[in-house]
């Protein structure tokens, strides 16, 4: 299976760099393109035991959400094509997709743990990143709001660049694009939230973005 993966993936890599640290994980791999309506990637498909690594050979749709709390570890996700989902809060792991990157609604990278490798395109309403997410989009980003917590617009682009003007995670801002259950504000400024009211959001097909 490791041929399947992308020589610059974390995954792969690192493998190969610790002499097979990763050969006795756990690792689910679809062997074509695949629709699905969820997934939840702290426990994908309720899983009991930890999963490491999703491989999909070929495109990957996903009618709901990507989802998952766990920004430390949650299993990683290399899709060999396009990845079309809803919505994607993420975070904790290696999202490579070899093709486009296609979200309807919000993406939201949060965590230097996590990081996003896309080598097409990328599209979404509104894309969030917070606590130094790392994000590398080779081809174009169009995305309508480009949202970075500490305005500096960190999207690394080896290809063309980006469409998409940063803006700051201002509370102003925020407040006209979410919903309120999405939204943190405290002393220390504005950020958003993940829990199970957010999931629940999420399960039940309601948009996260103010219409």
């Amino acid at each position: 299976m490791k041929h399947l993966l992308p020589v610059d993936a974390w995954a792969a890599w690192r493998n190969g760099e610790r002499t097979g640290e990763f050969d006795e994980e756990s690792v689910l791999l679809f062997d074509q393109s695949a629709v699905i309506e969820k997934l939840h990637l702290d426990a994908p498909f309720d899983e009991v035991e930890h999963v490491f690594l999703i491989v999909v050979q070929g495109d990957l749709t996903i009618e709901k959400y990507i989802y998952n709390e766990d920004t430390d570890g949650a299993a990683g996700l290399i899709v060999l094509g396009d990845l079309r989902v809803r919505n994607m809060l993420v975070g904790g792991q290696e999202i490579y997709v070899t093709g486009s990157l296609i979200v309807a609604e919000v993406f939201w990278g949060d965590y230097n743990h996590g990081d996003l490798h896309v080598v097409g395109n990328a599209t979404s309403t509104v894309f969030v990143e917070t606590d130094d997410y790392s994000v590398n989009i080779e081809g174009q980003s169009s995305f309508t709001h480009y949202l970075d917590q500490y305005g500096s617009g960190n999207i690394a682009t080896t290809g063309n660049e980006s469409e998409s003007p940063y803006q700051g995670l201002n509370e102003q801002l925020v407040r006209e694009l979410f919903v309120p259950e999405f939204i943190l504000s405290d002393d220390d400024g504005t950020t958003l939230v993940r829990d199970e009211f957010i999931l629940a959001r999420l399960e039940a097909g309601l948009s996260l973005l103010k219409r």
